[in-house]
This record gives C-alpha cells, sequence and structure tokens, in this order.
C-alpha cells in the first residue's frame, strides 16, 4: 500500500477511560448501565410516535455495540424521524441511504476522486461513516448494492478499491423495507444481509388515535436532546460482560430456533436462518434487556420477550414470496408465545 493511500485510512477512536469504575460493586455497575438505558428512552420519548414494544427493542439496540435494526412499515409511520432522534440522542450524525434499483455499492460506501493535475487520490466518504445509518427502503436496492452492507456492519470498516477505512466504533444501521406485497420494486433482503441484522420489527398501520399522536408530532416536531456520552456506551458494554447467562437460559433460546427449525422441516412452508448467529443475538439482547432494568441475571421472560424480535426476520416463507413480513413474524409468535411488557417489570 502506497503511503498516498495510507493517508485515507480512518483510524477507530481509543476505549475511553472510565474514571473510578473499579471502586464501584458489580451492583453499582449494573445500575450505571441501567441508568444509561433510561437516558436513552427518556430521550426518544416524546420526539417520536412509537408503541412500547419499538421504543424498548430502540433503547436496547441503541445502548449496544454493534446492534442493528430492520423495520418494516408502510411509507409515512415515521422510520426516518426515529432514526433522526436516535441519532440525536446518542449524539451521532445520521447518514441516509434511499434504496433504489440503480444504486452502486460506492453510493454506500464512498469513493475515490483523481484529480489529474496533481495526480492525487481523494476518498470521498459514504453514508455509512456516520454513527447511525438509515438504509430506507433497503429491499429496493440490487443484491449487489445490498451486499455493499456487509462488511461495514459485521466487521465495522469498508474496503474500496484495495484500501480499508475504519468505521465509527459505535454504530448502528437502521434497515426499513416495505412490505413486499405494497407495490412493485421491492424484493428479499439477501440472507447474508438479513443474518447480519439484530432485531426487527413490524410497525402495525396506524389506527385513528394513533394516527392523531403522530400528527402531533409532525405538527409540532420535538428535536432529541442528546442524552448520553461515548464513556456511557463503554458503561453498557463493560456492565454487560457481568450479566450472568444460566445454562438452562441458553438451552431455552436454541430450542425456540431448533424447535423451528424441525418445525420448517415438517411442513416444508417456510425456512428458518438457524446458525450461530441468531443464538447468539438473542442471548446478547436478553443480556441488553435484562440490564435494561437493573437485573445481573437473564431468565428465561428475557428470552421469550426478545426471540420474536431477533428471528422474526431470519424466517422466510417458501410458497408465497409476498406473503407480509408480520405474518411471517406470527409464525415465531405461535411457535413459543411471547413475554409482555408486564412480565418483565415483574
Amino acid at each position: 500500500m502506497s503511503t498516498m493511500e495510507r493517508s485515507h485510512e480512518i483510524q477507530s477512536p481509543q476505549v475511553p477511560e472510565l474514571e473510578g469504575w473499579d471502586e464501584l460493586s458489580n451492583r453499582e455497575k449494573i445500575e450505571d448501565a441501567a441508568g444509561v438505558f433510561d437516558d436513552i428512552e427518556n430521550g426518544l420519548v416524546g420526539t417520536v410516535h412509537m408503541d412500547s414494544n419499538l421504543r424498548t427493542i430502540s433503547t436496547l439496540a441503541s445502548g449496544m455495540q454493534n446492534a442493528h435494526m430492520l423495520l418494516e412499515a408502510d411509507p409515512g409511520l415515521g422510520k426516518t424521524t426515529m432514526a433522526k432522534a436516535i441519532a440525536d440522542t446518542l449524539g451521532g450524525t445520521l447518514g441516509r441511504i434511499q434504496g433504489q434499483p440503480d444504486n452502486r455499492p460506492s453510493d454506500i460506501t464512498g469513493y475515490y476522486t483523481f484529480n489529474p493535475k496533481t495526480g492525487d487520490r481523494k476518498f470521498i466518504q459514504g453514508p455509512v461513516f456516520n454513527s447511525v445509518v438509515l438504509a430506507d427502503e433497503l429491499n429496493r436496492n440490487g443484491e449487489r448494492e445490498q451486499a455493499g452492507f456487509i462488511e461495514a456492519m459485521e466487521e465495522g470498516q469498508v474496503t474500496v478499491d484495495g484500501v480499508t477505512h475504519k468505521l465509527p466504533e459505535k454504530r448502528m444501521f437502521i434497515g426499513t423495507q416495505n412490505p413486499e406485497d405494497y407495490q412493485e420494486g421491492t424484493r428479499r433482503i439477501i440472507t447474508t444481509l438479513r443474518d447480519r441484522l439484530g432485531v426487527s420489527y413490524y410497525m402495525q398501520p396506524y389506527d385513528a388515535s394513533d394516527m392523531i399522536a403522530a400528527a402531533e408530532f409532525g405538527l409540532n416536531p420535538v428535536k432529541a436532546e442528546r442524552k448520553v456520552e461515548v464513556e456511557d456506551f463503554e458503561i453498557v458494554a463493560r456492565a454487560l460482560m457481568l450479566v450472568k447467562i444460566p445454562d438452562q437460559v441458553k438451552q431455552r433460546a436454541a430450542e425456540i430456533i431448533v424447535d423451528l427449525r424441525e418445525q420448517s422441516e415438517i411442513d416444508k412452508e417456510f425456512t428458518i436462518l438457524a446458525g450461530a448467529r441468531p443464538l447468539i443475538q438473542t442471548i446478547r439482547f436478553a443480556s441488553a434487556l435484562a440490564l435494561s432494568k437493573g437485573k445481573s441475571v437473564v431468565n428465561d421472560t428475557h428470552v421469550d420477550y426478545i426471540a420474536p424480535f431477533v428471528l422474526g426476520h431470519r424466517v422466510a416463507l417458501k410458497h408465497n414470496v409476498r406473503q407480509p413480513f408480520s405474518e411471517i413474524l406470527s409464525r415465531v409468535t405461535d411457535q413459543h408465545p411471547q413475554s409482555t411488557e408486564a412480565d418483565l417489570n415483574k
């Protein structure tokens, strides 16, 4: 690699020091991390209309390192507004990529320009270099363009013309998709990209009261206040390592995935991505959920609540390509009833 190319590499920031952290008890560390999740949730409340489940998973994904979301919703339900609120609450920048068939990978990752007078190249950063990236209507992009997200999401870097560029250490991708039966021009998100999305959520169409509430935010927009600092994400990351995951909880999470896989082999109607990654994500998010409630041990209730959000986008029907994602998600909840917010607070 030439000296010129090296100059365009972007270095990740150093892990922040947490003054006094080592002097705290484990209980105090857990409580501090739970407070970070509270701050994030409080930053979102009052800035965008969302139900309690969406607020919970948005808060968890926002507080964790490299936890990415997929939202399915009809246009006009506030996906972009929510992404902006998350970016403001986290004190980060927002990059938006509008899905369309003629997008190129360079529209996502960035590209080099060449100055013929000096012979120099300059790297122009793509939207993925923001701390919060909204990939709007992700399923309108072609397969090659969708693949442009994978390295960024998985490894925190992009490679352009053989040169690797590091992304922000704290980053979050929010992908949205239109229901496959909504309008022309949509396609399935490719398998490798679906498997790298942490959680997903189907945003229900508004009823009259929801519509009025959403309109109020549109008529009187409120900018979210920054509620967390870089050090807060490190607090969460360190506290997560203190959360205990009993063997029976791991077994519970694995059984949900195995049961779905076995059911798919029996009725031949759907497939599920049933490798190690969904199990890891289920345990990660269940741990974060427990931590957000001030708990130091994960239990079955945490797993039962989060599993449908982790597995929903990893399930696909074989014989009806255009069946809405909401109906696919119902297959997951039918197999293992989901815990409620009330169950989590017991």
